[in-house]
This record gives structure tokens, C-alpha cells and sequence, in this order.
């Protein structure tokens, strides 16, 4: 039953955010800007898969073929060392089995050899590896608050014309009402002219009156058109007038609850101090070794012969010195992350500045639109009265005018009032991070 309660108490202040859901949400799926927000979000992920992918092994293979001639050569004197001793074997086995050997001349560079091999390299200890994958982590995650802020932003922009478009709607019901009451008394007026009782005058009055109504229903039309447009640019799609109706906004908004959340301006700056401190931290590990292994399997030989091998080898990379340069850059960093941490106390400072303003503004256009409510039911009962006495002949047709006008711009003052509160309510919503964002 406590729970029961707790929820009925609650939801009220959750339900005028809630109406705007299904125009949002369109917005969410169909924009054109929302969309190129997560494709690059799509981009930056496939960066984090990249960085995990910096873990294995690579392969390729590789062929060198080379033809040479003239360069560096050494003589071998092979002749001059063996054909004593094969003549000497030629004597002792009186036979010609041992031919004579020609001296040769041996160049250097490789001439009609190839070289194909394929080579696989697996990092065995790269500290690098891991920072980069955090580092890619965090502009994932970046790019996620970037969409999460754009579609807030988007979210108060649907409900702000939402809000324009009922509130013309409301206005132009406003004047209807006051053409219905224009007529009435130029009907009346009419049969006042005909037994003597009002001067034609009056008719003339009426009827300017008539058409100046006229003319702001036409004006409040053309706004509540330039609304839709703007809502069918922001979702995507062609908004009937029918969905934006559905949104209730004749009554005053709910004061909405405290805060919870966290605006996502300051999480992204949470996130840059991250990755400005794994800058930090990459020249704190310069003088860490690199470990890698390398593996070759190929042939290689002469006169495109076959000759196979393999070749594992173990290689490390350990920075010894450079002139105290990463040192410098360690600095550089650090100097940047307390730019970023100082840039988020003061964001932080604003964006509470922003709630209490606009919480107060919120509150303050509550109060004023109350106190324009009151006004509508004295003008009513002004118009009612100086509208009898008018057909009794005991009031003039100015005092009759002036006591419509006055009812007309007391209902049409609260409904302004009234829009400026919901207004203002959006601009609450928004600054404090209420409505949630997927």
C-alpha cells in the first residue's frame, strides 16, 4: 500500500513529459541528424573492435625475386687448390676421373634468387596496446553522450513547438469564441438599429471589430503551420495536426521533481579527463620494454630451386633516452587535464546556475498564469452584465466593445501565460536532465 501511494504521488509529475513520448521518440528514429550521430557512433566502436584486434597475431606473405650484375665479387682460388691434388689422383688411379677445376669469381649481390616467405608477428608485451583500447573506449563512449545531449536538445525542441502549435490552436478557439460573441451583438445591434434604439454607427464598429478578429485567426493559422513544418523536420516525418492535439497543454504544468541526473556536457568532459590522463600515463611507461615475436616460413634459393625454412625470432624495442622529450609531452598532458578539470568545475557551476534559474522561472510563470486565470472569470461577468444593460438600451455600444475586448485579452493573456509556464517547464526539463534519453 506504502509503494502504492509513493506512485501515485509521483506520477503525476512524470505523466506531461510522458505525452510528448511519441513525437520524441519519432524524432530519436527518423532524424536525419540523429542518424549521423550513430553512424559515426558505429565508427567509433569499430575502433574499440580494432584495439582488441591489436592483441593478435597478423600474417602476410611476401616475395623478393632479384637479378644482379657487376657490383663487389670475391675470387676463389679453387682451381689453384684442388687441381694439384686431383692431377695427383689422376696419376695414382691412371685414370682422368678427377677433370680440372677453373678458378671462380663469386659476386656479392644475389643474381636470379627469390626469397618468398610468410611472416607472422604476435605482440607478446605491448603496454601501449592497452592504453590505446581504453583510449578508444572512452571516444566511444564520448560519441555515445554526444548522441545522448543531441537527442535531449531534440527532445525539448519537439515539445517547445508542440507546446507553440497547442497554444496557437487554443488562441484561435479563443477568437472563435469571440467572433460567436461579435455576432450576437451585431444581430442584436441590427435590431436595435431598426426600432430606433442605437445609431448605425455601431454596426460599423462591430463589424471592424469582426474583421480584425478575422485577421489574427488567419495569423495564429500560419503560425500553428510553421510549427508543424518545424516538427516534421525535427522527426523525420510528416506530423498530422492530430498527434500534436493529443498533447495536452491548457492546464498548468507540475512542478517537476529534483534532479537526479547528470547533464551529459559534464560526463563528456568526464570522459576527456580520462583520456587526456592515459596520455599521462603512456609516457609514464616510456621506458618499459616492447615484446614481440616474428615467425617466417618460406624457401629461398637460386635458379627458382626449392629451398624451405623457418625463422622464429624474439624481438624487444626499450627507449633508453631522447633529450627528456617525453618528459615535455607528460607535462603537456598533464597541463590538459587540469585545463579539462577546471573547465568542469566551471561547467558544473553554470549548469547548476541553469537549474535554479530556470526552476525559479518555472515557478514564477506558474504564479503570473494563475493570477491571469483569476482575470477571466471578472471579465466574463463584466461582458455578461454590460451586455444586458446593452440590449436593454442602457449601455453604448463602446462600453459593450471595450467589455468583449477586455474578456478576449484576459483569455488570450493566459493562454500566453499558460504557454510561457509549459515554456518554461521544457527549459526546466532540459537544464536538469529529467526526461529520460535512451
Amino acid at each position: 500500500m506504502r509503494y502504492f501511494v509513493v506512485l501515485i504521488t509521483i506520477l503525476p509529475l512524470f505523466l506531461p513529459a510522458q505525452a510528448f513520448d511519441s513525437l520524441i521518440h519519432q524524432a530519436w528514429k527518423n532524424n536525419p541528424a540523429v542518424q549521423a550521430h550513430n553512424f559515426q557512433l558505429e565508427a567509433a566502436t569499430a575502433g574499440i573492435s580494432e584495439a582488441k584486434a591489436l592483441y593478435g597475431p597478423t600474417a602476410n606473405f611476401g616475395i623478393q625475386y632479384s637479378l644482379a650484375r657487376g657490383g663487389r665479387s670475391i675470387n676463389l682460388p679453387i682451381g689453384d687448390l684442388l687441381n694439384p691434388v686431383y692431377a695427383t689422383l689422376n696419376q695414382l688411379t691412371q685414370s682422368q676421373s678427377f677433370p680440372q677445376i677453373a678458378n671462380t669469381k663469386e659476386q656479392f649481390l644475389p643474381d636470379n634468387f627469390y626469397d618468398a616467405k610468410v611472416r607472422i608477428m604476435q605482440p607478446v608485451y605491448y603496454p601501449d596496446l592497452a592504453l590505446n583500447k581504453m583510449v578508444q573506449k572512452n571516444q566511444a563512449e564520448i560519441k555515445k553522450l554526444e548522441i545522448r545531449a543531441f537527442r535531449r536538445l531534440l527532445a525539448r525542441d519537439i515539445m517547445q513547438a508542440a507546446i507553440q502549435y497547442n497554444s496557437a490552436q487554443y488562441a484561435i478557439g479563443i477568437y472563435a469564441s469571440t467572433d460567436t460573441l461579435l455576432q450576437e451583438a451585431k444581430r442584436v445591434n441590427n435590431s436595435m438599429i431598426r426600432n430606433g434604439m442605437t445609431l448605425p454607427s455601431a454596426q460599423n464598429r462591430i463589424e471592424d471589430q469582426i474583421t480584425s478578429v478575422h485577421a489574427q485567426q488567419t495569423e495564429l493559422s500560419a503560425q500553428q503551420l510553421n510549427a508543424l513544418d518545424y516538427l516534421s523536420v525535427l522527426t523525420g516525418k510528416t506530423v498530422n495536426a492530430s498527434e500534436v492535439r493529443n498533447i495536452s497543454t491548457t492546464a498548468l504544468p507540475p512542478l517537476p521533481p529534483k534532479p537526479s541526473a547528470q547533464r551529459e556536457e559534464i560526463q563528456q568532459l568526464e570522459r576527456a579527463i580520462e583520456m587526456r590522463k592515459l596520455s599521462v600515463q603512456k609516457e609514464n611507461q616510456f621506458y618499459i620494454p616492447r615484446i614481440g615475436a616474428q615467425l617466417d616460413l618460406g624457401s629461398q634459393a637460386f635458379n627458382f630451386g626449392f629451398s624451405p625454412y623457418a625463422l622464429l625470432g624474439i624481438n624487444m624495442d626499450l627507449n633508453l633516452y631522447d633529450n627528456k622529450k617525453h618528459q615535455w609531452r607528460k607535462s603537456a598532458a598533464q597541463a590538459q587535464v587540469n585545463s579539462l578539470e577546471s573547465e568542469k568545475t566551471y561547467a558544473m557551476q553554470q549548469m547548476n546556475m541553469l537549474q535554479m534559474t530556470s526552476i525559479r522561472n518555472l515557478e514564477s510563470a506558474i504564479e503570473q498564469a494563475k493570477a491571469f486565470e483569476q482575470r477571466i472569470t471578472t471579465s466574463e461577468k463584466t461582458y455578461r452584465e454590460v451586455f444586458s444593460r446593452y440590449k436593454q438600451g442602457m449601455s453604448n455600444y463602446i462600453e459593450l466593445l471595450d467589455a468583449q475586448e477586455q474578456w478576449t485579452q484576459a483569455q488570450l493573456r493566459t493562454n500566453m501565460a499558460i504557454q510561457n509556464a509549459w515554456l518554461k517547464w521544457s527549459e526546466y526539463i532540459y537544464n536538469a536532465a529529467i526526461y529520460p534519453v535512451e
